[in-house]
């Protein structure tokens, strides 16, 4: 059940032109605590938070995320009301990373074999387009079985905490409420696609002051000299945060099994594509020799790929 309520203040991309440096410097200040905090939760398992039987108490239950959702933005995929209930299995929780990162791709091999005029028409009518999309997913699926991150990530770590925490899936500006004058933030909103996830998933920075060399960069309102230097505070800022070492190590180490979790919302209509089973292809064997290790290629952005979609 989702609570609703109004809050005070103007979404921050409203006014983020007219913001001074102080007051720019001062939100990114803020979200950055925020950001900590919430890393600094910690969850047995993955999946979306619920409210357990005390007001105050929340446990972790199914997933409500895509390809879970029968429509999104208004659009229905699949008309079958019985698909929702047949992908319930599908949606956790998870207790391992893996088990996580592989429902989103054994979701679209069900769609896909149960629905396969709809997928179809996703693919322009091409079975053999159809088939591609069937033999990178099953590539895919593999991928995600043996490449969850962990190993990387937590070498040399020294906390055996549980390893899942809360992810804002948009955390934008348009979800960040702030004082027009001060850039003080208000509150944020918009949580009902929040998760529980990996940490490496979890320790991201907020993408519209990420650099333009940086995955999911997007400078909205921002020059790019701006967003480097206000990339630059928010590590700061976190550095003075994370006493334990902790987000530091999941956001570094974590960013080629990020650049993954980005494509596992795709469905076959973009899986099917030659770049795209190359992309897998390059990664599988490579998962398979160097156990726990981030593909290297993944320290730079591939424009290649994204151009291609």
């Amino acid at each position: 059940m989702l609570s609703y309520c109004k809050v005070s203040g103007v979404p921050a991309y409203s006014v983020l032109e007219s913001l001074s440096s102080g007051a720019v410097k001062r939100l990114v200040t803020e979200v950055a605590a925020y950001y900590h905090q919430m890393f600094s939760l910690r969850f047995d398992q993955a999946g979306s938070l619920y409210h357990s039987s005390r007001p105050d108490k929340f446990s972790v239950g199914p997933i409500i995320f895509t390809p879970f959702y029968r429509a999104v933005d208004g659009f229905v995929r699949i008309s079958d009301a019985s698909l929702s209930s047949a992908l319930n299995s599908l949606r956790g929780p998870f207790d391992t990373v893996s088990d996580y990162l592989s429902s989103w791709v054994r979701a679209e091999l069900y769609i896909v074999s149960q629905h396969p005029s709809t997928v179809l028409s996703e693919v322009g009518g091409s079975s053999e387009s159809l088939r591609r999309g069937q033999r990178v997913l099953e590539k895919l699926k593999e991928l995600c079985e043996i490449y969850p991150g962990d190993a990387s990530v937590y070498e040399g770590a020294t906390t055996s905490m549980p390893r899942f925490s809360l992810k804002l899936d948009d955390f934008s500006l348009a979800n960040i409420m702030i004082d027009k004058e001060s850039g003080k933030v208000i509150a944020f909103i918009d949580f009902e696609g929040a998760t529980i996830a990996p940490l490496w998933d979890c320790a991201s920075v907020p993408y519209w002051i990420l650099p333009s060399f940086l995955e999911d960069a997007s400078g909205i309102g921002l020059p790019e000299d701006t967003r480097e230097a206000l990339h630059a505070h928010f590590i700061e800022v976190m550095s003075h945060l994370d006493r334990s070492g902790e987000w530091h190590l999941a956001y570094t180490k974590g960013r080629p099994f990020r650049l993954l979790v980005d494509r596992l919302q795709f469905r076959i209509g973009v899986w099917q594509h030659e770049c795209c089973e190359s992309w897998v292809d390059s990664r599988l064997p490579w998962a398979k020799m160097h156990p726990g290790e981030g593909f290297p290629d993944d320290n730079i952005v591939d424009h290649t790929y994204i151009s291609h979609l």
